[in-house]
């Protein structure tokens, strides 16, 4: 008797390295997965540009705007030591009717922005609190055609106008 069930035994181990193999790497597989959802999820929800910018996203989205895109990052990355966060809208107006839309709706969120365009091409505002800082709420409004930072981009026109919200904290790892 236990002759065979040696016998059995020495045949089940002849086939369980395969099944042994299988079952590791799919445990690797599994885990690997669930590592990368979580490192997706928490460079969206742990962002504190993200979270900088929602106001006077909710305020725009309120006033008309559409969004085109979103993308950011947490700032603890390999390839980038500050958070920031980027949409882009589309506002159905002239550039200058957008722009006061965008300076009514940052009102609205509690933001006080101040133009410091430097070219004749776009708007730029900033949030009057930092705007002498390295963090904070930026806004680019478009006044010929603007693309924004979608993939595929989006065009502006005369009745079309492109508006960049941009959000950027202090770096939480210095060097």
């Amino acid at each position: 008797m236990t002759t065979k069930k040696h016998a059995k035994l020495t045949s089940d181990q002849k086939k369980s390295p395969k099944k042994r193999f299988i079952k590791i790497t799919s445990i690797i597989v599994v885990v690997i997965a669930i590592l990368l959802l979580a490192w997706y999820l928490l460079s969206r929800f742990l962002n504190p540009a993200y979270y900088a910018a929602k106001p006077l996203e909710a305020a725009l989205i309120k006033a008309g705007a559409e969004k085109a895109c979103s993308t950011g990052d947490w700032g603890i990355g390999p390839d980038n030591l500050v958070p920031w966060y980027s949409a882009t809208f589309v506002i159905q107006k002239d550039t200058e009717a957008a722009r006061s839309t965008v300076i009514d709706a940052a009102k609205q969120a509690g933001i006080t922005l101040v133009d410091v365009s430097t070219d004749k091409d776009t708007y730029d505002l900033v949030d009057d609190k930092t705007k002498d800082k390295n963090e904070g709420i930026g806004i680019g409004i478009y006044r010929k055609k603007g693309e924004g930072y979608c993939n595929p981009p989006i065009a502006g026109s005369s009745s079309r106008t492109i508006v960049d919200l941009g959000s950027m904290k202090y770096p939480r790892i210095m060097y």
